[in-house]
């Protein structure tokens, strides 16, 4: 009788050490699950991205943020009208794009567009690979803009 006591004392003893470990284990895992987490979420909230944007969000972002409007379109583009308050003009094809981003201030915010919104996500692409830490690319370019299109100033 003895032997069937220890025995079974034995076996309660060893089954609910493992299931402290268990429940140990679990709770490891949820904290480093958090841990990730939350460190995830700390790096989406610092890592500057393009924002995308459409031409109804152009007047508060300039007016809010003092933003730059760049015009990233070839020069015969540009001779046909560009957006009302653009005063940044790099063709992005023109061969000297990254010299002239290399003149800009990266901490100010800038609009990006171009025809129709391909080559300006391109432009804030590399504007943000080389440390530009506010851009938005408007997207469909000037020919979904609504706003007043004007001669080059």
């Amino acid at each position: 009788m003895n032997i069937i006591f220890i025995s079974i004392l034995a076996l309660t003893s060893f089954f609910g050490v493992q299931s402290c470990a268990v429940k140990k284990t679990v709770t490891q895992s949820e904290t480093e699950t958090l841990s990730s987490t939350e460190n995830k979420e700390t790096i989406e909230q610092t890592t500057p991205t393009v924002k995308n944007i459409t031409g109804t969000d152009v007047p508060t972002i300039v007016k809010g943020k003092q933003a730059i409007i760049l015009d990233v379109r070839t020069p015969d583009e540009i001779n046909n009208g560009v957006i009302e308050g653009a005063s940044l003009f790099i063709n992005l094809y023109g061969g000297t794009f990254d010299q002239e981003l290399a003149k800009l201030d990266k901490t100010k915010t800038y609009i990006v567009y171009c025809h129709s919104g391909n080559r300006s996500a391109k432009a804030a692409s590399i504007m943000l690979s080389k440390g530009f830490t506010s851009i938005y690319n408007l997207q469909g370019g000037i020919t979904d803009w609504k706003g007043k299109v004007v001669k080059k100033p």
